[in-house]
């Protein structure tokens, strides 16, 4: 999934795809070709299979290096310097059997976060304007939506569909963003009272999530969904740290889960 994202950068306005997949240069290719800017996060360097490990960059160390590679399908130039090898099996849209060769300029970026992990990053920002501590700034933004899948694909229930046919699907996928739109714009409008607890309290947004869709679904008897969820608090207990649990799940069909 690709996003754009418009964020007012030094008084500019810069428009971001932001990937939310793993890295393919078919994704860079199209986005270069559409003339926009990207900041992509990849694997890092010690990681088997990755682009940047693949180009022989160093593995534990930050760097900034501008590349160009040349994308072709010609078996000859599987391991020459400067070429990029493409299986036929390996989606790329711009090279057929007139055009043999494609150029693709690439930006890598690798730093260090303060938990010792490195991240690095592809994107095609001038190195001048933007320098290595603005593309680790503008790599932070993207939380926002990180946290805006998680909360689609599991307290939503993005991952479990109750359709077959594709529009019936689509129609489903719609609804619950608008279920989420709405129960944004009604948590952003609440303001909780600052109280002398040992915690500073939030709302529960899967609270919040239940109630907003028990308001749409209501009929006749009309509820207060403000007052409902400035009673779902939960604490914010900082420093808390677990080690994160990887457990890779896809989406469940109806027909799928009836059986």
């Amino acid at each position: 999934m690709l996003f754009i994202i418009h964020e007012f950068f030094e008084n500019k306005v810069s428009t971001l795809f932001i990937q939310h997949q793993y890295e393919t240069y078919n994704i860079f290719a199209n986005i270069q070709e559409r003339g926009l800017f990207y900041l992509i996060r990849i694997k890092d360097t010690s990681k088997k299979g990755s682009i940047s490990g693949s180009l022989s960059l160093p593995v534990s160390c930050e760097f900034d290096e501008e590349i160009e590679l040349i994308m072709t399908r010609k078996q000859k130039f599987y391991k020459t310097k400067g070429y990029k090898y493409l299986s036929n099996s390996s989606p790329f849209d711009f090279l057929d059997s007139e055009n043999l060769f494609y150029t693709l300029h690439l930006r890598l970026t690798q730093f260090q976060l303060e938990n010792g992990v490195y991240e690095c990053i592809a994107s095609n920002l001038d190195k001048e304007e933007f320098p290595p501590e603005k593309i680790k700034e503008l790599y932070h933004m993207r939380w926002g939506i990180e946290t805006s899948f998680r909360e689609l694909k599991y307290t939503i229930g993005l991952t479990n569909l109750h359709s077959k046919n594709v529009e019936y699907i689509c129609q489903e996928i719609y609804a619950k963003l608008i279920l989420y739109n709405f129960c944004e714009i009604i948590l952003a409008n609440i303001i909780l009272e600052e109280r002398n607890r040992k915690y500073t309290y939030q709302l529960n947004y899967t609270m919040a999530i239940q109630i907003c869709r028990h308001y749409l679904r209501q009929t006749f008897v009309t509820i207060d969904v403000e007052g409902l969820i400035k009673k779902e608090l939960s604490p914010q207990r900082p420093h808390r740290q677990y080690q994160r649990r990887v457990i890779k799940k896809r989406w469940v069909s109806f027909a799928y889960r009836i059986g």
